[in-house]
């Protein structure tokens, strides 16, 4: 048996067939034809094990790896082959303790993280209490209803749990039992479907198990865990659940890339990330760095700085996962010192989007002169009962709106005392390529006006009541002029 390997060390283990006697196992580091070391051991209890180091700085594919068994009669042996390497992660600290490492996760998914050890425990106990074999064909029965690549199981969220709680206690138990259900995920992941089920759009965010990441993560460290899996079972659980994770990472961008991006997409490129900075892996960071290359220009941005599904709200949401991207890289994540290519300077990545500039501007820029949000297109609301007319008029917001490429504009007279808006919205991509996602709601020529409080006027194709859709319906241009 042969396997490549990089500039860590690697463990073959054979295990013998059952009629065979004294056996020697020999292993070697070959760069070609020319030995380079190797490792000479008895085989004990019907296993032999040998350990080998390539030299300083072995470049990745050019060292290989042989191991040969013997019998006492230099017969040669055809036992039961398990290479073991640590995996590229051994490099990074586990767990990674950057102060934005939670941004892997979209808002609503980081709830778990901050569960007490009383409700972790109160979650998990009951698998903890099964007979160990019972779980394991309870985490291989989970794994199997993964079907897609957006399929998610609910033994994720309990392998995260498992790992938490072990974060918190020491729980080994809590670990060994997170490894499990995270190895039977990983060894049913080549029979799921490398496509999605339901909308690929609204299924950027939920196609890598981060759950399961994050709690690796959390469980690097339990060494004793590990060992005694691997002594138990000769399987290297770590490895198998890394390569989960790599081809999770690979199938995710096969599936995605050149997709039209959306305002879901960075949630899944903070997914994408945070997989790669656990396993360390900076090419695959680059390739997701590259989506988010993509997605700040103005492919999908406007000029003047407008996201280009053409509302407040889903700007916002766009232009704040970007910026936990840049958080979560610039606090938890370099690039290894030997890497080959070229660094990149994590802590500057501002100044690689310079769009990020001008869509900073527009969340206070979109302002009726109290300060609440212009509800232009499909951009929530608020609720008209909660304002009066002696709101407070803010001085920041009572100057004139000019976003040509978006094709808004708005003038304001007034003062803090008594001020008024009119805007005019004339979307020009609101029928058509590339800015027609369905958030646009085509009034080429919709006025909005706002006095004494309220929007007395407004976008007509927002309220979502039927007494007003039925004075303004929306399957139809509003107040063409």
């Amino acid at each position: 048996r042969q396997m490549c390997i990089r500039d860590s060390a690697v463990t073959v283990r054979a295990v013998l067939p059952e009629d065979a006697g004294e056996a020697v196992l020999v292993a070697a580091v070959m760069r070609g034809d020319t030995l380079v070391s190797a490792a000479c051991t008895r085989a004990e209890n019907g296993a032999a094990q040998a350990e080998l180091t390539p030299p300083d700085g072995a470049a990745q594919d050019e060292y290989v790896m042989r191991a040969f068994l013997w019998d006492a009669e230099l017969r040669p042996l055809t036992p039961v082959y398990e290479l073991q390497q640590p995996p590229k992660s051994a490099a990074a600290a586990h767990p990674n303790s950057g102060k934005y490492f939670s941004y892997l996760f979209a808002s609503w998914d980081r709830g778990r993280l901050s569960e007490s050890q009383e409700t972790l425990t109160a979650a998990v106990q009951s698998y903890l209490n099964m007979d160990e074999a019972a779980f394991v064909e309870y985490a291989r029965g989970e794994a199997a209803k993964a079907t897609h690549l957006n399929s998610r199981p609910n033994v994720e969220i309990l392998a995260q749990r498992m790992c938490l709680l072990y974060r918190k206690t020491g729980n080994s138990l809590a670990a060994r039992r997170a490894a499990i259900a995270m190895y039977q995920m990983a060894a049913h992941y080549p029979s799921v479907s490398k496509t999605v089920s339901g909308s690929s759009f609204n299924a950027y965010g939920s196609c890598l198990p981060v759950s399961c990441v994050y709690g690796y993560d959390s469980i690097y460290g339990a060494d004793e865990v590990w060992q005694q899996l691997f002594d138990e079972t000769g399987d290297n659980y770590q490895a198998v659940i890394e390569q989960w994770f790599r081809s999770a990472l690979d199938d995710y961008h096969t599936y995605y890339d050149g997709m039209f991006f959306g305002n879901v997409t960075p949630y899944g490129i903070k997914n994408a990330v945070g997989t790669a900075i656990v396993l360390n892996d900076p090419d695959r960071i680059r390739q997701y760095l590259a989506w988010a290359d993509r997605l700040m220009t103005g492919a999908f941005y406007h000029s003047d700085g407008m996201w280009g599904e053409g509302t407040v709200d889903y700007h916002t949401v766009t232009y704040n996962n970007i910026g936990e991207l840049i958080n979560l890289l610039s606090t938890c994540y370099t690039d290894p010192p030997d890497y080959p290519g070229e660094r990149i300077d994590y802590r500057n990545l501002r100044s690689r989007w310079p769009m990020l500039t001008e869509a900073g501007k527009i969340p206070n820029l979109l302002k009726f002169p109290d300060g609440r949000k212009i509800a232009v297109n499909d951009t929530g609301f608020e609720d008209p009962d909660t304002k009066r007319a002696d709101d407070p008029i803010l001085a920041s917001h009572l100057g004139n709106i000019e976003l040509n490429h978006f094709g808004f504009y708005a003038l304001t007279r007034g003062d803090t005392s008594d001020a008024a808006q009119i805007s005019l919205s004339m979307n020009p991509q609101a029928e058509g390529l590339p800015y027609s996602g369905g958030h646009y709601h085509a009034n080429q020529l919709g006025i909005t006006l706002w006095g004494g409080g309220i929007e007395v006027l407004p976008d007509a194709g927002y309220p979502y009541e039927r007494r007003s859709n039925g004075m303004f319906p929306v399957s139809y241009t509003h107040l063409r002029a």
